[in-house]
């Protein structure tokens, strides 16, 4: 799982690895991807018709890669306490 940094004044962009356990305990998430989805959904109601495929199957991956693009704004906009995660 990797979340980029953006330096805007640098023009630059650093990739840094988050481990799973990090960004799905700061959304209190198991390996469940269910417990993924609903989260995904609850936090992004919109993103309902971009996380279930065109026969209405679960794309766990989409709903997870959402939340750590989410785990990564939070992170770096700092209301995620960085002890903690």
């Amino acid at each position: 799982n990797v979340v980029p940094e953006i330096d805007g004044s640098k023009r630059t962009v650093r990739l840094h690895e988050i481990p799973p356990i990090s960004w799905k305990k700061s959304f209190g998430l198991s390996k469940d991807k269910g417990k993924s989805i609903s989260m995904c959904l609850y936090v992004f109601p919109e993103s309902k018709g971009k996380i279930y495929g065109p026969k209405g199957g679960e794309l766990d991956g989409v709903a997870e890669a959402i939340l750590i693009a989410h785990y990564g704004y939070l992170y770096y906009s700092r209301k995620i306490d960085k002890r903690y995660a």
